[in-house]
């Protein structure tokens, strides 16, 4: 049986997005279950959207940071360009926030989601 990924990533943008706003996290967990997967899933819709986000040519931040793990509060090692599976804990703790600050800060959210066809969720 085929899942069509797609359908769940542009499910799980505006999600996503509304994390941004709120200066909030969301756990695998919680992002599969809103959307309808399992949580081991979610990375795979997550490489989508990031795909997505890259093919727009500027430098918006990467959502996927936004979506943490459980037990550790910190996104799956492969989100992170800067190899952050050999990083000591504080400096991934560091790398993290930068990152989701970007996220958080970043004003072009909406007109994303508008070129994407979606709508935001509240």
């Amino acid at each position: 049986m085929s899942t069509d990924w797609h359908a769940e990533a542009r499910e799980a943008l505006p999600i996503l997005i509304r994390c941004a706003r709120r200066g909030e996290t969301i756990t695998y967990g919680e992002l599969g279950e809103q959307i309808g997967v399992h949580h081991r899933q979610v990375g795979r819709i997550l490489g989508i959207i990031r795909d997505e986000i890259c093919r727009r040519g500027e430098r918006a931040p990467m959502l996927n940071v936004l979506v943490v793990r459980k037990d550790q509060g910190v996104p799956g090692t492969e989100v992170l360009a800067e190899r952050s599976r050999y990083l000591p804990e504080d400096k991934l703790e560091a790398k993290v926030a930068e990152h989701q600050h970007d996220v958080f800060s970043y004003d072009g959210w909406d007109e994303f989601l508008a070129e994407q066809g979606l709508k935001p969720v509240e």
